[in-house]
């Protein structure tokens, strides 16, 4: 299966489109996922927020503002979706290039049914109100102990219902997460999330931790960055710009700048 795939890291480094991979296209977005699943992505990243009237939509932030440069600023969840769906679009120009089209922002379960079954969905529900709907929205797929990673914070109290739903979870840790703070959930823990600006050391102490559990390094730009990582041990990598970091050569080498889309 996918999940037994990702599980034993068969393929090394093992790569997840972070955010739909946001640092090539407008993060959490259709577009995104489908051009990141298009090009051969083994598994997506998907962060989840509630509207208030219970929508459950992708974005990760607790404000409009960065996602919409600027139009917006108040917290998303706050919202209607009807007024989300028909007055804010995503707007990534500032760092993607001016020639992006606005996009629509994406409702979870659109996600859901066109790319369940076909990729591995890193799923995390950004907010506490957001946990409930979205354990019952994806318990509506048939076994989607299959498709779906059970994702969040390392402290996050959703992962008992995780493991006892049998769904793979992946816990993310601080740089600075002790081995005796891990420990308290390591039995509700599959593998482990460690950001790429953690000290060799910490990588190190994560990996020889008893068990041998596997850790999966975030969000990762640069070929520097996995070149380190790999060395270390790292198995997995959570990559904000999937298409460079996961191929070994330039996809494109003609100049597209006349598009003004990154």
């Amino acid at each position: 299966s996918r999940l037994f795939l990702l599980f034993q890291m068969v393929v090394t480094p093992f790569y997840a489109a972070h955010r739909g991979s946001g640092g090539e296209f407008p993060e959490h977005t259709l577009t995104a996922y489908t051009a990141a699943a298009g090009g051969g992505a083994q598994a997506i990243e998907v962060s989840v927020q509630i509207s208030a009237d219970g929508v459950l939509f992708c974005m990760h932030d607790t404000t409009l503002t960065r996602i919409t440069g600027g139009t917006f600023t108040s917290d998303p969840t706050t919202w209607t979706w009807a007024a989300l769906n028909n007055a804010v679009t995503v707007n990534q120009r500032a760092l993607l290039g001016q020639g992006w089209a606005l996009q629509p922002i994406t409702t979870l379960k659109e996600v859901m049914d066109r790319f369940f079954g076909k990729v591995i969905i890193f799923l995390e529900g950004k907010s506490s109100a957001s946990i409930v709907p979205l354990q019952n929205l994806i318990s509506r797929y048939p076994n989607p102990q299959n498709s779906v990673i059970w994702k969040n914070y390392y402290t996050n109290n959703s992962f008992p219902w995780a493991k006892a739903h049998g769904f793979t979870v992946w816990a993310y840790t601080d740089p600075t997460t002790t081995m005796s703070q891990m420990d308290a959930v390591d039995s509700l823990v599959d593998f482990w999330g460690v950001p790429w600006e953690a000290t060799d050391a910490q990588f190190q102490a994560v990996l020889a931790r008893p068990g041998g559990k596997k850790v999966m390094s975030w969000e990762v730009h640069r070929r520097s960055e996995v070149t380190r990582l790999l060395g270390l041990g790292v198995q997995g990598i959570m990559a904000s710009q999937w298409l460079y970091l996961g191929r070994s050569t330039a996809s494109q080498t003609a100049d597209q700048w006349f598009a003004q889309v990154k």
